[in-house]
């Protein structure tokens, strides 16, 4: 999850991360933290101040802590780092008094969080890690916030048995009948790398049809893909951290496919390929290094790709440790080694070069070294553009994501004419990918168009940024038209974004009837998840009424306030969560029932009113 989670923020996606393995938490020590950093209460904290009736904070902030190195990544820790106080307090907590108790709460508790932190920080993913055992914790994540679930399991009988009961609970739960079922893939974790392709392939089929047996009734029988694969490695088996960073590793081929899938996309039919295993520890890598430094003195041609490896993975030791220059020194000594080596065999090791210097771009990153490191991802684009030259279908995608990449180095910068031409390269091949494999390339051909209108936002070219979000718009369109439960949110945002810029451009007609179309979207989805989207909703009314206010006061007083019926039972729970959208919208229904020789008030507004504390007389 930390990989995924820092893969989409790497796309410019706001993410929230939740560490909500409370009996074994991790994320943080993933995620770049070290075990001396302050984490705060985290939801331990959390949970023990709404059991003890105490109000909910004024914000989360507190509570939340932004993830090193990253500007959209935050992460909700499970509580303070190796404490026995978090341990007592862990102890302490009352999953019965919150859960199944005639008066609990704990719905309310995770609705509250839910909320808060969509208002506060407006994530587009948050990710929650939790055990899918049988337990309260892992109950509370399933049912009550997951919109897709991703089951990791092993092939042992009980394994495959408790998840598929696991499933089958949440496919017939009441959450599932009336807001319908979170998608749902099996992943097999911990497959032995030097599987063969054939025979992970048949354990695949196996697997999916002991998951999908027929149930009684037959209304909870499964119907699911084939599972994802993550495969082992003697690395990641004695330091799984080194996945998140060492993108040499081949776990990253499992981990972008189930990227793919958290995006929309379907799962690969065919197995991946049998993976090499390798050495994990610092000390054995330090010893293994030794020795290699050695043999590749006599035996160049062997042991030099072997020895540039095990410095890549050197290197990400050292930064797990903090110890960012010695860190730096590993990579950039895998780097010279590849780099001769792609100078005898391009074929061969040039991808590896490639992925070499984008962790060196990393590495100098997070030492302050801009300028080095956009050095460093403009030689990989370089490389990765040559490659797709040759071998379009292989390496086209990886070429598109580092111009991406190299878009967001050129503009950390300030040179935004640069990044702009970066930018633009990279919509241009996702263009290409996605129109023979839409289904694979379609939303990330979407998303960098938005990220286009940005940077012609950046330079002021606000008729090419609207040009590029209204093509942006199209594309969500028609994902929504064929894949509505995947992208009818996306589409409804996209709406809405484009009406603040046909806005700007006084087109207020086109602007009135784009942002209809996303409150009439937003609205068809609140009556299938009302606590998922009644946010979008309001927000979007919000705009409408904004629009309406000098052609139609009447009809934007009335849209406004319908934004603050909406708007109230959450406003009533959560004041501080929820009052600067609240003040908002009253100060505009306050201004169209003015505008329309209406009565400054009525019932809903002197509601709203009292709970923000406002006098009648104040806008």
């Amino acid at each position: 999850m930390a990989w995924a989670a820092g893969a989409l923020a790497r796309e410019g996606q706001r993410v929230v991360a939740w560490d909500f393995d409370l009996e074994a938490p991790g994320l943080p020590f993933k995620m770049g933290f070290k075990g001396s950093d302050d984490m705060g209460p985290g939801i331990v904290g959390l949970l023990r101040r709404f059991q003890e009736g105490k109000p909910p904070p004024q914000s989360l902030e507190p509570w939340i802590r932004k993830v090193p190195n990253t500007e959209t990544l935050w992460l909700l820790p499970a509580g303070p780092l190796a404490s026995s106080e978090y341990w007592r307090q862990l102890s302490s907590i009352s999953w019965k008094q919150l859960f199944f108790d005639s008066d609990s709460q704990g719905a309310r508790f995770f609705q509250w969080l839910k909320e808060a932190m969509e208002e506060e920080f407006r994530p587009d993913h948050v990710m929650v890690d939790a055990r899918t055992g049988v337990t309260e914790m892992g109950g509370a994540a399933l049912s009550l916030m997951a919109d897709q679930i991703l089951a990791l399991l092993g092939t042992s009988p009980e394994g495959i048995h408790g998840t598929r009961e696991i499933l089958r609970s949440v496919a017939g739960s009441s959450r599932a009948k009336e807001k319908g079922c979170p998608r749902m893939a099996l992943v097999l974790a911990r497959m032995p790398a030097s599987l063969a392709s054939p025979d992970l392939q048949s354990l695949r089929r196996a697997v999916r049809g002991k998951i999908c047996q027929e149930a009684e009734p037959l209304t909870l029988t499964l119907d699911l893909e084939l599972p994802l694969v993550v495969r082992s490695e003697p690395k990641l088996q004695e330091d799984e951290r080194v996945a998140l960073t060492d993108v040499d590793l081949r776990v990253h081929e499992d981990y972008q496919a189930i990227l793919s899938w958290l995006k929309g996309g379907a799962v690969p039919e065919q197995a991946p390929g049998v993976q090499i295993p390798r050495d994990s520890s610092i000390e054995e890598l330090k010893r293994g290094i030794a020795l290699q430094q050695e043999l590749a003195e006599r035996l160049p041609e062997t042991y030099l790709p072997d020895l540039a490896s095990s410095l890549n993975k050197l290197s990400v030791s050292f930064l797990e440790m903090g110890r960012h220059e010695e860190s730096l020194s590993a990579i950039e000594e895998a780097v010279e080694i590849r780099r001769s080596l792609a100078a005898s065999r391009p074929d061969a090791f040039l991808p590896d070069l490639a992925m070499s210097l984008n962790n060196l771009s990393l590495r100098l990153g997070a030492l302050g070294r801009r300028e080095e490191a956009l050095v460093a991802i403009e030689e990989a684009v370089k490389i990765r553009r040559s490659l797709a030259k040759s071998r379009p279908d292989a390496f086209l995608p990886d070429l598109a994501m580092s111009l991406n990449n190299l878009s967001l180095r050129l503009g950390a910068l300030g040179r935004r004419e640069e990044a702009l031409v970066a930018i633009k390269e990279a919509v241009e091949h996702y263009r290409s990918l996605a129109s023979s494999r839409p289904d694979a390339f379609l939303p990330d051909l979407a998303m960098s168009l938005n990220n286009l209108s940005n940077r012609y936002s950046d330079l002021d070219r606000h008729k090419d940024a609207l040009a590029a979000i209204e093509k942006a718009m199209k594309h969500y369109q028609s994902l929504a038209e064929s894949h509505p439960e995947a992208f009818l949110p996306q589409f409804g945002i996209s709406l809405h974004n484009l009406s603040i810029h046909l806005n700007y451009y006084d087109r207020r007609e086109e602007a009135l009837a784009t942002i209809k179309e996303a409150v009439a979207i937003w609205e068809k989805l609140v009556k299938k998840n009302p606590k998922t989207y009644y946010s979008n909703f309001v927000h979007s009314l919000f705009v409408l009424g904004c629009l309406q206010t000098d052609s139609a006061p009447k009809e934007a007083a009335n849209t406004l306030e319908k934004g603050l019926e909406v708007l109230l039972p959450h406003l009533s729970k959560s004041k501080e969560a929820f009052s600067g959208l609240a003040t908002k919208l009253l100060k505009e229904a306050k201004a169209a029932r003015q505008n329309a020789g209406m009565d400054a008030e009525n019932e809903i507004i002197r509601e709203v009113s009292s709970i923000l504390q406002i006098s009648p007389d104040e806008s």
